[in-house]
Order: structure tokens, then C-alpha cells, then sequence
């Protein structure tokens, strides 16, 4: 799914939290770390804006497919989770948000672009189901958050008038 996507449904998953802003931004960290240092050097050099249609995968440096391995794997947050709990209680929650892009990526992508291997490094094991850029979910997708957060607004107007 994409970046804006993740930190969406991150809020709405997350909003009555203690940590619901950290959570939103745990929500979309595995993709910034991942691309957003591989953009970040982009940009730097001056060939972002060239990039008209982005990187191919197999155009895009190794450390890149690494780091998304990395932080796309329940494994590797499971790990750090049970680090987190065992050592900061209160902050649990945002593995939680961590978790939720990670299942959330592993239904949303495909072996076309960047598929999800959810058990790296023990395994590649992955699914392809849909490509969240395909136009008719990406508009679904968006309308639901649409509703969801239609929703919401209409019950806090509700709870401001009472």
C-alpha cells in the first residue's frame, strides 16, 4: 500500500491511543527507511524529478531491497516486539502499527513490484494478490477512508454539540 495510505489507516487504527501520532509514524516507517533514504539521496543529487515514472525494481540499489526485507518481515518484528515489551512496556503499541503495514503489504503487493516476504530472512515465502497501485483498489481503498473518516468527523461534531 502506499505511504499516505499506511499512515491513514494507521490513524484510524490507532487514534485512541496514548502514542497515536509515534503510532502513525511507526505505521509508515518501513517504507520510508526503505525508500525514503534511496529518495532522500535522489533528491540530493538533482535526479529525483527525472524519474518520471520511478525506479524499476531491479534498478534500484541492493540495499534498498535489504532494508525493505528488513522491515517488512513479521519475523524481524516479532523480535524487536518481544525487545520493546521486555524492556518499554508503553511503547508495545507501536510494533502493533508496525505489524499492521506489514499484513497490510503482504495482501497489497505482488511479485510485480516488491513483494512482501513476511517470514525474511527465514524464508521468501510471499503472496501476490493485488497490486495496491491498481487503479480500481487504489479507489477503493481511498473511498473507504473517505467514509471512515467521514464517519468520524460526523461523530465528533455530534459529541461537540452535546
Amino acid at each position: 500500500m502506499d505511504v499516505l495510505a499506511h499512515a491513514l489507516w494507521g490513524y484510524v487504527v490507532f487514534r485512541k491511543k496514548a502514542l497515536t501520532k509515534w503510532a502513525v509514524a511507526t505505521s509508515v516507517i518501513p517504507d520510508l527507511l526503505s525508500f525514503g533514504i534511496y529518495f532522500l539521496i535522489l533528491f540530493l543529487s538533482g535526479t529525483l524529478f527525472t524519474m518520471l515514472r520511478g525506479p524499476h525494481p531491479m534498478d534500484l540499489p541492493g540495499y534498498v531491497t535489504f532494508i525493505y526485507n528488513t522491515t517488512h518481515s513479521l519475523f524481524i518484528a516479532l523480535i524487536f516486539g518481544i525487545f520493546v515489551y521486555w524492556e518499554f512496556r508503553k511503547y508495545i503499541i507501536l510494533i502493533g502499527a508496525w505489524m499492521m503495514h506489514i499484513v497490510i503489504d503482504i495482501f497489497t503487493h505482488t511479485e510485480e513490484f516488491f513483494p512482501t516476504y513476511f517470514l525474511y530472512p527465514i524464508s521468501d515465502f510471499h503472496l501476490s494478490v493485488i497490486s495496491w497501485g491498481t487503479p480500481w483498489f487504489m479507489i477503493a481503498n481511498y473511498s473507504v477512508l473517505a467514509v471512515v473518516y467521514s464517519a468520524l468527523g460526523f461523530r465528533r461534531l455530534r459529541k461537540m454539540k452535546k
